[in-house]
């Protein structure tokens, strides 16, 4: 009996993780993902419109978006992971506890499942006159929080920043009046 094998990083295993990133990429329609860096196994993204701090780190293993202020990291607010095992050729979650037990053909399908799904879903239930404000001071327990309408919060923010919508910005449908400057 073959056993599972756990995951080795290969150039097979960052090309399947890189098709991945890019199905995420092209399906994040709310606020489109921008690459901000990229080495090895991690990919460092960024969600147009949202506060510079706030960015998408995906690894072979989990994703975290995250909130950094000032040089440190206040909170995630989403963490998910997944353990990748191979078995005759399938992919699945070797994690005991793991719901899924689904199989996949390919490494980049079982990574969308547990990693990018949350991800896109998470965003979707983020309301339109959305906030993301931080709490807590430096050094000590903080903690970032997406918040909408006026709500009140048990302490008040260090920061708030406002999370405008891309498809709702006002958008220039004609060109601007050209003026003449010769006079009459």
């Amino acid at each position: 009996m073959q056993s599972i094998r756990p995951l080795t990083l290969t150039p097979r295993i960052r090309r399947e993780q890189a098709a991945c990133v890019r199905r995420l990429i092209q399906s994040s329609t709310r606020w489109p993902l921008r690459v901000m860096a990229h080495r090895d196994d991690q990919w460092v993204l960024r969600l147009e419109a949202w506060p510079d701090g706030a960015d998408i780190v995906i690894g072979v293993q989990d994703l975290c978006f995250r909130v950094m202020h000032e040089g440190e990291c206040w909170d995630a607010l989403l963490w998910e992971d997944v353990s990748p095992g191979q078995h005759h050729g399938q992919w699945r979650c070797m994690d005991p506890d793991c719901n899924s037990g689904r199989i996949h053909g390919r490494l980049r399908d079982l990574l969308w499942e547990h990693l990018c799904e949350p991800l896109l879903a998470y965003l979707s239930r983020i309301p339109p006159d959305a906030r993301l404000c931080l709490y807590g001071e430096s050094g000590g327990t903080t903690w970032a929080q997406v918040v909408s309408g006026d709500p009140r919060p048990q302490s008040e923010p260090v920061r708030c920043w406002p999370i405008p919508e891309i498809g709702v910005a006002v958008v220039r449908t004609t060109a601007p009046m050209k003026t003449d400057s010769r006079r009459s």
